[in-house]
């Protein structure tokens, strides 16, 4: 053993013996306030009263994984953003009838071609380009997508639907589409835009004939009668239309309506045996009454507004008389106003009236002489502006359909038109 070991051994006795005794300075304030101070009664210690074994036991309710909730909060909070940003990103649709924003407008152009153009800025893109002659665009109702007719001599004709930016272009039916007029369209959307109303040439009668666009064959309804004018009712289920019945002891015309199964048929009105006695029907936006031309009649003649339902027919007075050389109706979007065109002191020009009549009828637009042709004539899907081509002289007008702010638009020369609606 070494001297520092027999040193280590003796150390804690070292450190004792070379330690002072000293008690801190607060030693005898402590003695001092102790002795004043009671001490705390027995029933005061929880001890005494439960014993140790209740006093330790565990909550039974479990203590709750707050890290667990808070990743799960986290990941709902950005399930909810990743919804909100496919939603926004998705395109708003607007409603089948009533006001809209405006979007693009379609185009047939003289050449056989379909353009859109920006009624803005009047740039304008080729839609459906070629050889072909594809004419009368119709736009479904919620903007998306749109027919038309690849025109052909007699049973030729083809009808094709392509998406509004003229992709996805498709052949969906054949046959002889009805036009009332060479730059009118035949076609009248449904609702909901899965089917397509249509006049088909059927031997010497005129057939109504309902497309469903999931590539199932057309459905031609027997009426017993030549149809024309035909427009889906907002329920989707009814149709009204103009019709014709021959028979040997004469031929009468008038306004009916129609389930979309061919069952249903009722006049709306009286048929009557004037040729012109429902001349240019066309459906109010929320399909509760139709506006026409009447003429060749011995009263009555102008134009009047019917009740679908009720069947009650109104003549509609404006400026405070009535006036036979109406014709050519539209309603507005919100189906409070009628423009149509109007012949007097020897020219005619667009005007725009209340429906209800009774108010001054606004001029809208240039004049023109008796032998113009009737013009393309259509409200904007906000309803402040009118859309107007003259054949005359194959311009078109974009007009203030609160009268002035008349514009001549340099787009393509068009022969028949159709504005997109989109969600305001």
């Amino acid at each position: 053993m070494t001297a520092f070991d027999r040193f280590e051994q003796r150390l804690p006795e070292l450190m004792d013996e070379l330690a002072s005794p000293q008690l801190p300075d607060y030693f005898d304030n402590m003695l001092t306030r102790t002795a004043r101070t009671r001490q705390r009664p027995a029933w005061a210690s929880l001890e005494r009263w439960l014993p140790m074994g209740v006093i330790a036991r565990s909550s039974l309710v479990p203590p709750l994984p707050w890290r667990s909730i808070g990743i799960l909060v986290i990941l709902g909070l950005l399930a909810v953003a990743g919804a909100l940003i496919y939603v926004s990103s998705r395109q708003r649709l607007p409603e089948p009838f009533g006001p809209a924003r405006n979007g693009s407008i379609l185009v047939s152009t003289v050449d056989g071609e379909i353009v859109s153009v920006d009624p803005a800025t009047g740039a304008s893109s080729g839609l459906v380009t070629g050889p072909a002659n594809d004419i009368v665009p119709a736009l479904s109702r919620d903007g998306t997508k749109f027919l038309f007719v690849r025109a052909g001599s007699g049973s030729a004709d083809t009808l094709y639907v392509a998406n509004v930016d003229g992709s996805d272009s498709r052949q969906v039916a054949q046959g002889s589409f009805v036009r009332v007029d060479v730059d009118l369209s035949p076609f009248d959307w449904s609702p909901s835009g899965d089917r397509v109303a249509f006049i088909s040439q059927v031997g010497s009668a005129r057939k109504l004939t309902i497309l469903a666009l999931d590539g199932s064959a057309p459905r031609t309804l027997d009426l017993g009668l030549s149809v024309s004018d035909v427009s889906w009712r907002p329920n989707g289920q009814e149709l009204v239309f103009r019709g014709v019945i021959s028979e040997s002891s004469g031929t009468t015309y008038g306004l009916y309506t129609v389930s979309s199964d061919g069952s249903g048929l009722r006049p709306i009105v009286p048929v009557t045996d004037l040729e012109f006695g429902w001349r240019e029907p066309v459906l109010s936006p929320d399909g509760t009454h139709v506006a026409f031309a009447r003429w060749g009649s011995a009263t009555g003649n102008g134009l009047h507004v019917v009740g679908v339902e009720s069947g009650d027919d109104r003549v509609v007075e404006f400026d405070g008389h009535l006036d036979s050389d109406q014709y050519n109706p539209q309603f507005s979007p919100d189906g409070t106003q009628l423009v149509f065109a109007r012949f007097e002191n020897g020219e005619y020009q667009l005007s725009i009236a209340p429906v209800n009549g009774g108010g001054q009828a606004i001029a809208i637009g240039p004049r023109h002489s008796q032998e113009t042709a009737d013009p393309f004539l259509g409200f904007s899907p906000d309803g402040t502006m009118v859309l107007a081509r003259y054949p005359a002289d194959g311009k078109t007008w974009l007009l203030g359909s609160k009268g002035g702010d008349d514009q001549q638009v340099s787009w393509p020369a068009g022969r028949s038109y159709s504005w997109q609606r989109l969600a305001p």
